[in-house]
Formats: C-alpha cells, structure tokens, sequence
C-alpha cells in the first residue's frame, strides 16, 4: 500500500513539472498524450477522453513503479534517498522514455526535440525523489512503529 500510494503522489509532482513545462513551451508532448497513444492510434487521440485515459494507463505504471520504489527502499535502507531517487527516476526515463516508449507510441511523439526529452527527465527525476522520499520518510517509518 505504502508503495502504491508514494508512486501515485509521485506521478502527482511528475505531471506537474511535466505539464508546466508543457504549457511554457519547453516540452513539445506530455507523458499523458505518450501514454495514451501507447493504447491508442495517436493521429485520432486528441481532446479531454483521451487525456484522461492517459492519465489512468500513468497512474497505473505509477503505482507499479512505487511498489518497486518501496522494495528498493527496503532493501537498501532510508539512508542517502534523495541520491536514490534520482537514480531511479533516470533509470525510470531511460527504460520507460528512452527504451519502452518509442516502442509502443509513435516516436514523433515520443521524441520530438531535445528539450522534450530533457524535460521528460526533469519529471522523471521528481518522480524518483518525490516517490522514494515518501516511501523513505513516512511509509516505512510508519510500518516499524506498529
């Protein structure tokens, strides 16, 4: 549960960042039209149905990858988080980004121009930390007191 709940307020602050610079231009997509053209063809995806399917194909790999997130942080203790969640967002983005979604969305979506991808990195990068962080600080501490 601990896992399920840090990666989806995870996914919360990496669609913020990921939005925001969406809208001032930096990024040409976001990882919602990404996740959405993976179940769908993206020439016809346009519009709120669409982004809000994108939205549950995101929260769910989300919470998958804080389950994940959850074991790491067992497994290696809650020591230096901040450190292990940058890690693990790059490798979330260079193996769900870089590897996984030029294979399942078109890759004019997925990589239209370098400040995209660079701005798809800084969202994954506040997913690793904000995910690991929670699961670090509250989740585990949470569980050893009761």
């Amino acid at each position: 549960m601990a896992g399920t709940f840090a990666g989806i307020l995870g996914d919360l602050v990496k669609l913020a960042v990921n939005l925001v610079l969406y809208i001032i231009g930096v990024a040409g997509t976001t990882s919602l039209h990404i996740a959405a053209a993976a179940l769908l063809p993206a020439r016809v995806a346009q519009g709120p149905p669409f982004l809000m399917l994108g939205l549950v194909v995101e929260m769910l790999v989300a919470a998958g990858l804080g389950i994940l997130g959850a074991y790491l942080v067992r497994a290696t203790g809650r020591d230096f988080l901040w450190l292990k969640g940058i890690v693990y967002g790059g490798i979330i983005w260079v193996i769900g980004y870089g590897l996984l979604a030029p294979l399942l969305a078109p890759r004019w979506l997925v990589l239209p121009n370098l400040a995209t991808s660079m701005a798809m990195l800084a969202a994954h990068l506040a997913y690793g930390l904000t995910t690991l962080f929670i699961v670090g600080r509250y989740a585990l501490r949470a569980a050893r007191v009761q």
